[in-house]
């Protein structure tokens, strides 16, 4: 029952979310590099932060019961840049967000961790569009939106099954879904700063990492 209510309620700002991370260019594969390094920095800003959030906002035993560590996808974002020629980490340290999203409970946690697993488990639609994508060739592997590979559906099916069960402990679940929102418009307002901008041109040159960006171009 929650799912559905999930689904429904967050439908506009997952359509909103979609549109701007460039569904139609990934559908018809016309992805450029320079709108895929966007995608990965956009998502390595958004996802680290989310994941401080969790872990600032949890105790030590929620934390551990939700698994949260095994679902961090900040290394993984850090590895794609590297492979692109730029320097993730140097990138995070020196880019202060306008706002920060906060968790305060389980019930808020699992809001957040319906939009960031679902994007997870969307992630594999999306990695069967890139691999075909001529412009996209030249890159070998795909780290952030191969997801958690063979086990991605079993990991969105324990997170379905949280979701049901904090349900019948508190059938109350408006703060499930207003986090989930919450966390939708969140990826939306970093995204509307930093896709398809001059600016994103600006970071991929400043951040670009010497030892890789011979082998990297835009």
């Amino acid at each position: 029952m929650i799912l559905g209510h999930l689904k429904q309620k967050t439908s506009g700002q997952h359509k909103i979310l979609e549109k701007l991370f460039y569904q139609d260019k990934i559908l018809n594969y016309s992805l450029s590099k320079v709108e895929y390094k966007e995608l990965l920095l956009v998502n390595l800003l958004v996802h680290s932060h989310l994941e401080e959030a969790l872990e600032k906002g949890l105790s030590k035993k929620e934390y551990l019961a939700l698994e949260l560590k095994k679902r961090r996808k900040t290394s993984w974002l850090l590895q794609d840049l590297k492979r692109q020629g730029i320097n993730g980490e140097k990138f995070l340290n020196e880019t202060t967000l306008a706002s920060k999203l906060k968790v305060n409970n389980v019930k808020e946690a699992l809001g957040v961790l319906y939009v960031t697993e679902g994007s997870t488990l969307g992630g594999k639609f999306i990695l069967r569009k890139l691999v075909l994508n001529p412009t996209l060739k030249f890159i070998s592997e795909f780290i952030f939106f191969r997801g958690y590979e063979g086990s991605t559906g079993q990991y969105w099916r324990e997170i379905q099954d949280l979701l049901n069960s904090q349900e019948v402990e508190h059938p109350d679940t408006s703060s499930v879904i207003n986090k989930a929102n919450e966390t939708f418009s969140y990826f939306i307002s970093v995204a509307e700063n930093y896709l398809g901008k001059s600016k994103s041109l600006d970071l991929i040159s400043k951040y670009a990492d010497k030892e890789t960006s011979n082998t990297a171009r835009l």
